[in-house]
């Protein structure tokens, strides 16, 4: 069973979270919208006029109007509530990125320019405190030069990805960075343009550069092992967590997944109506956003969103204790692995809880699955029993209500 296609209407989708949620608008002109996993299309409050990413607990990052012109906020779908987002002497952030764990990364300064002490920080939504970064790494700075560092992009354990640079009249200097929630740490050597772009959670990097005459160059890091790959098959949209890679080259769109290249218009259901515009987006589960032509059987074709997920992950007979085995290790030593299930890669990161493992499970088995995982408490060898036999009776129950079969 290959991929399937959703249609999602005339609205433009601007990101998908790993339950499969899509936030859908129509540029910086509201009424903007949120479609759930189950197909439930929420319209979202007219003072929102721009969506920019949602996470798993259904926290929209958004832009609203503000005294300043358009500021960023958080619209909690469950609540109905809106946040707005500020640094108390510093108007001036942008862009910004959210986590699943209630947190938001950007940048801040007290002016609209580079100059302006410009500096990296960390949002915790829950505590409403601010952790910054600051420009702190030794970059052979010249007498007059001004340093900063923006910050883009955050991961659920708090790890973060930026640019460190200095600037003097027309000089400048910059370098990609990892924030490991403590440290500064230089992905590569310094040159004249460069940026840190988009962080998994098994912490590998999205990096840019470009010296002077180029060429422009596009790698990805391994903060785990501290190895910079540079990669060349096209402009990378966006990776995940289990390796893959969405990227455009002269104008198509690819997916790189466990050493093989797909087109991604080749994702599409045969016969299903459907030619590929371009990719946007993809999760940690491999479904991706994008827009396309839905064409009909009269001949008339409009464009539309759409949201192309891959097949439902099969549990095969006989690796239900290999599955248990490896989320009792993931829970209790917070340690790494791999495993392959249905025909899936699936990497086990550390720190926990297992997100890649648990996105890339059907949501039923998935809702299941998270409370026992949540409560787990090993405190002696009974208690791990106990939580195996638990996890072996969710899992066996799932099986027969969807395959038939224990």
């Amino acid at each position: 069973m290959g991929y399937s296609v959703v249609d999602l209407g005339p609205m433009r989708p601007q990101g998908i979270s790993n339950r499969g949620d899509v936030i859908l608008g129509s540029g910086l002109n509201p009424p903007n919208f949120v479609r759930l996993v189950d197909g439930t299309l929420i319209t979202l409050p007219s003072e929102i006029i721009d969506v920019l990413a949602i996470n798993n607990e259904r926290v929209v990052l958004a832009r609203v109007p503000g005294s300043t012109g358009r500021e960023y906020a958080l619209y909690n779908l469950e609540t109905n509530t809106t946040e707005p987002i500020a640094i108390p002497g510093y108007p001036a952030i942008g862009p910004l990125a959210l986590n699943n764990s209630g947190d938001v990364v950007g940048t801040a300064a007290k002016g609209g320019s580079v100059l302006d002490d410009q500096r990296g920080f960390i949002f915790n939504r829950n505590t409403q405190a601010v952790t910054w970064v600051l420009p702190t790494l030794p970059l052979s700075q010249p007498p007059g030069s001004t340093a900063f560092l923006e910050l883009k992009d955050i991961n659920d354990i708090g790890h973060a990805i930026g640019v460190q640079g200095w600037v003097l009249g027309f000089d400048q200097l910059e370098v990609p960075v990892f924030y490991d929630g403590a440290n500064l740490r230089a992905v590569a050597n310094p040159i004249v343009m460069s940026n840190g772009i988009r962080i998994t959670n098994d912490d590998k990097l999205w990096v840019w550069f470009f010296g002077r005459g180029g060429p422009e160059v596009q790698a990805i890091y391994d903060a785990t092992t501290d190895t910079l790959a540079p990669f060349s098959n096209g402009q990378i949209l966006d990776l995940n967590a289990n390796g893959q890679i969405l990227f455009e080259h002269e104008f198509n769109y690819y997916l790189q997944s466990g050493g093989f290249i797909t087109a991604v218009s080749d994702l599409f259901p045969s016969g299903s109506g459907w030619s590929l515009d371009f990719a946007i987006q993809m999760n940690d589960s491999g479904a991706i956003v994008g827009w396309g032509e839905l064409h009909t059987n009269a001949g008339s074709s409009a464009g539309h969103g759409f949201l192309l997920s891959p097949p439902p992950l099969r549990i095969p007979r006989g690796k239900r204790v290999d599955i248990i085995a490896i989320i009792l290790w993931g829970v209790i030593n917070c340690g790494p692995g791999v495993a392959i299930i249905g025909g899936h890669l699936v990497r086990i990161p550390p720190h926990g809880p297992l997100n890649e493992l648990m996105a890339a499970l059907p949501e039923a088995l998935r809702n299941e699955l998270t409370p026992l995982i949540k409560d787990a408490h090993f405190r002696e060898p009974a208690d791990v029993r106990e939580f195996r036999r638990r996890v072996t009776s969710v899992i066996s129950s799932y099986s027969r209500r969807t395959f038939g079969r224990s």
